[in-house]
């Protein structure tokens, strides 16, 4: 079973966005982020296989297009 290479892309940037408050605060704090970074490379693993399973890629621009047409799709 294929996961619509949206969808991936959709939860990886969810996923990246997500861990950056926890990546600032260990840093804050002057401890090392080790589970926040490995959450933020789950992230952009998704993000990786999303943009090579789509065959036509993904321009910057269509980025929040493919966002909320996922989120409508899925959600709605």
């Amino acid at each position: 079973m294929q996961i619509d290479p949206d969808l991936w892309l959709t939860i990886g940037i969810f996923v990246v966005v997500l861990c950056i408050p926890s990546i600032l605060s260990a840093w804050a704090q002057f401890r090392v982020p080790r589970a926040s970074m490995i959450t933020a490379v789950i992230g952009f693993g998704m993000m990786i296989v999303a943009l090579s399973s789509n065959p036509g890629g993904y321009a910057f621009a269509d980025i929040p297009t493919v966002v909320t047409e996922t989120i409508g799709r899925y959600l709605l």
